[in-house]
């Protein structure tokens, strides 16, 4: 076996005796069996569909590859956490944290993958990672009631996976020209338990399309959101918290479109890390939908407030287009943006140049319509470019 895959240069699941006539269980083995056995900087590559009975699980420092119709899925009748997960994700002993992940999180890259739920059921997400600059292109994730790919920093347990003082960092992962369809959690989720260490990080190029929300980065700093398009999600983005973050050359088509509670907002942007804390909005178009079916404020942009952040959130926003699609008989603000639960401590300054807010449609009485709606001591300042104030009804 060794001098085949030596031969072949890539190591695949027909080599372990994989096969989609055979069982879901044989497979899942033979699909395992493979990835464990493909050397550190070679190719694993899977050209058949399967589904599994338990999660495939991986190391860092290989590229993993897929032929066009092979996708992985879950088999009738399973119910496991992701299809494709780290070793470290799976890890509770404490002591082998720190060990396990320096394993695992060495650089992977994943190249043309694709999942899905199947007829099984996943409880987390399609696909974990717990990685540092690792690449995700060309992949697809779909069909699903859970978020599609996840970055953590936390195990299944809810524990940090890297514990050493001066190794927390799981940086510069790029998410590059994948598909999300039709998921019921986030579309692309960075999820860090702490401040720092899922940082500088990269989304490009993603198409979003009926998702629960499109991209959620709780996380720190250095994160870039550039190009792509999404459509038919409630919110496009949260920013949970961040710093010298970039939103750039995206086109959001009908968000706010599902039904949920509270509020609706194309862009949520929460707390800041630190006092100054920097963000860039550019280049930006956002078509929101008004739904007569839901209630509540609804703001192309929407920044809260975070306990523990810093005092003074710099955000410029500089080049968009904002329109809303009105359905008579709403009720509830309609804004372009928003601030709320913000006192005096956590303050917005910044600049809004080469905006444009309309509303193509009238609306009843009950809706307030508001461009710009502050709180406590912030401070916008309009650019000779600022298209506004008042939104074309």
């Amino acid at each position: 076996m060794v001098s085949f895959i030596q031969t072949a240069g890539y190591v695949t699941p027909e080599m372990f005796e994989a096969h989609p006539s055979k069982s879901p269980a044989e497979n899942t083995a033979a699909i395992q069996a493979s990835v464990d056995a493909t050397p550190l900087g070679a190719e694993w590559r899977m050209s058949n569909p399967y589904a599994v009975t338990a999660p495939i699980k991986i190391r860092g420092g290989k590229k993993y590859s897929a032929s066009r119709n092979a996708m992985l899925t879950v088999a009738s009748g399973v119910s496991i956490p992701a299809v494709m997960a780290p070793y470290s994700w799976f890890t509770t002993n404490q002591a082998d944290l720190t060990s396990v992940a320096q394993a695992d999180k060495l650089r992977p890259i994943f190249d043309g993958l694709s999942f899905g739920e199947g007829d099984g059921t996943v409880t987390e997400a399609l696909m974990l990672g717990t990685w540092a600059q690792s690449i995700t292109r060309a992949c697809e994730f779909v069909d699903a009631s859970v978020d599609g790919l996840r970055h953590t920093s936390k195990n299944q347990n809810g524990d940090e996976i890297d514990q050493s003082a001066g190794n927390k960092n799981l940086f510069g992962n790029q998410v590059i020209s994948c598909r999300f369809a039709d998921l019921g959690g986030q579309a692309y989720y960075a999820q860090d338990g702490d401040l720092t260490i899922l940082s500088d990080g990269v989304a490009r190029d993603l198409s979003i399309t009926n998702c629960g929300n499109g991209i959620k980065l709780d996380s720190g700093q250095g994160w870039r959101i550039l190009g792509g398009q999404m459509s038919a999600v409630a919110q496009a983005i949260e920013l949970v918290r961040w710093n010298n973050t970039i939103i750039g050359d995206v086109v959001v088509n009908a968000a706010g479109n599902k039904n949920i509670a509270g509020r609706r907002a194309a862009i949520k942007a929460g707390g800041g890390t630190t006092d100054g804390a920097l963000l860039l909005i550019h280049d930006i178009t956002v078509e929101m939908n008004r739904n007569a079916l839901q209630t509540g404020p609804y703001a192309m942009i929407d920044f809260w407030s975070r306990s523990g952040g810093g005092n003074r959130k710099v955000v410029n926003i500089l080049g968009g287009a904002f329109n809303f699609k009105g359905f008579a008989g709403t009720t509830g603000q309609m804004a372009g943006i928003t601030q709320q639960s913000v006192g005096g401590s956590n303050d917005i300054l910044g600049l809004i140049d080469q905006c444009t807010f309309t509303s193509d449609q009238n609306v009843d009485g009950s809706m307030t319509d508001a461009p710009i709606s502050l709180q406590g001591s912030s401070r916008i300042k309009l650019g000779r470019n600022y298209n506004g104030p008042t939104l074309i009804a």
